[in-house]
């Protein structure tokens, strides 16, 4: 398996025609026939092997097992199929002294990997002679996914061909048959180490994960490393594994102890991130039971259990510009809905709010609490805190208030709204502009459910503790308090009302 090369370029004009989906065997066929060529050869030249050609530029691929494998397609056709996969990021255009050749990306790699191994097993069952003669020779991520298909097969299939093959094994290969022999005995799970692709957790830096996948190269090989899709962002983890279990060939990363027990324990691929020691494991926590329905073997009996965010109020419209402020409340939503197991079983929102003036004329430092109540006799649980700065008037505090809630993708429960009356005097309907007005009744009708505001004295419990922490805030320097502007979100709200107007 040539190596993936990593000075791409822009690639030159591609045509895909009217491919909107390549089968997964035809993208299989294309990369098996491309390995060789890597870094050495060009489009043309795989289009020729593809279609069978006996050229004589093409004699040196006619055992390549993907030769001919496109026999019955056109020339045209099959270079369609070609582009497509460059398009999609399963191969690359590379210049080699002005020539454009092909390689592999990550993505491509990672599936090229898995077919070169199930081609290798096809010989282990065979017991063909070449394949305990070369073995030695693969590459670490062909071995570690031959070594995974083994171990899964069990031993009635391959123990007599393990112990031929250990006779000539090299001494890092011995000792992972020697794991293999011993997880048989003691009837452990199979924990894959290789996998087309990582999917990081909300917790995982993406760089961090990449870093540390580097140092365990030798023990767990990953295609390439996405970031968790955006509409399973903030979802309760019972859903992310229903998502995750049909996956296949896909490992989850995460910071989550009791998550990435719940997900081993239901056969589910996952990968503990100890960011502080820069280590990864496969293995179960000592120590950590998940319990509910993400117990051993309850994920895959239950059924989803939220509603899709899609059902509320569109989320990009409330959630901060910045890719980190974004994680953030994705964070907080996904700790809300596994709290109480979903929307349905909240049973009110009560949010506190109060503020007071700062250094300068019109400037309000705001502070936001966010309580909810279960129906189903959960404690009730403090979900966000919140402190900004703000400009204008106090009322806008209402406004920040309401869109907190929303950031946690709430909908559709009653809300109680108690404000300070010393420190917010006036609602927003009363004093500020007509388009703040109409994002105001915009706000409340998308959280969907009743709206009570209530005044109430700085003498409340809840209200004193709040303008304590605002008095800390005010006289110490910290970066606990962020700037909210509504201006850009009411912006966000009118372009998307207009895109729907249109």
């Amino acid at each position: 398996m040539a190596r993936r090369n990593q000075r791409s370029v822009p690639p030159p004009e591609l045509d895909s025609g009217d491919i909107q989906e390549l089968d997964r065997a035809d993208i299989e066929k294309i990369l098996r026939a491309a390995d060789p060529l890597a870094g050495v050869g060009g489009r043309t030249t795989l289009v020729k092997i593809l279609r069978g050609s006996k050229a004589q530029k093409i004699q040196p691929y006619l055992d390549n097992p993907a030769h001919g494998a496109l026999a019955d397609h056109s020339e045209p056709a099959v270079l369609q199929m070609v582009h497509w996969c460059i398009e999609h990021g399963y191969l690359q255009i590379i210049r080699v002294d002005g020539f454009p050749l092909l390689g592999f990306t990550d993505r491509g790699l990672a599936i090229e990997v898995f077919t070169l191994a199930a081609e290798q097993i096809g010989k282990l069952d065979r017991h063909e002679l070449e394949f305990f003669v070369n073995s030695v020779d693969l590459p670490h991520p062909v071995l570690f996914a031959i070594f995974d298909m083994v171990e899964a097969a069990g031993p009635e299939r391959y123990h007599k061909a393990l112990q031929v093959w250990q006779a000539g094994a090299t001494k890092k290969m011995n000792q992972r048959i020697r794991e293999i022999f011993s997880n048989w005995e003691r009837g452990v799970p199979v924990r894959k180490r290789v996998f087309e692709r990582a999917l990081l957790d909300e917790n995982v830096s993406k760089n961090k994960a990449q870093a540390t996948l580097y140092q365990c190269k030798k023990s767990i090989f990953v295609g390439h490393v996405e970031d968790l899709p955006d509409q399973w962002a903030g979802r309760q983890d019972v859903d992310l594994a229903h998502y995750l279990a049909k996956q296949g060939r896909t490992v989850f990363i995460t910071r989550d102890r009791p998550f990435h027990n719940a997900l081993l324990d239901n056969q589910i691929p996952s990968i503990y991130l100890d960011s502080e020691n820069s280590t990864l494991t496969l293995d179960p926590l000592p120590g950590i039971k998940p319990r509910g329905i993400l117990a051993k073997g309850k994920i895959q009996e239950s059924a989803p259990v939220t509603t899709d965010d899609s059902e509320g109020p569109p989320l990009q419209l409330f959630v901060p510009a910045t890719a980190r402020g974004q994680k953030k409340w994705r964070i907080k939503r996904r700790r809300v809905r596994n709290y109480f197991g979903g929307v349905e079983r909240m049973k009110e929102i009560r949010i506190t709010v109060s503020g007071r003036r700062g250094s300068r004329e019109g400037e309000y430092l705001v502070g936001i609490r966010l309580r909810i109540e279960s129906t189903a006799g959960i404690k009730a649980l403090d979900a966000v805190e919140a402190y900004y700065q703000i400009v204008g008037s106090a009322a806008i505090a209402l406004v920040a208030a309401v869109i907190v809630a929303l950031r946690l993708g709430i909908s559709g429960r009653p809300v109680r709204l108690f404000y300070d009356c010393d420190a917010i005097k006036d609602l927003p309907e009363d004093v500020l502009s007509d388009q703040v007005n109409e994002y105001w009744d915009f706000l409340k009708e998308s959280l969907g459910g009743d709206v009570e505001l209530s005044k109430t004295g700085g003498k409340n419990p809840h209200m004193a503790k709040l303008n304590r922490k605002l008095h800390d805030l005010a006289t110490t320097k910290t970066n606990e308090v962020v700037p909210f502007d509504v201006a850009p979100l009411i912006q966000r709200w009118r372009d998307q009302e207009r895109v729907d107007c249109g």
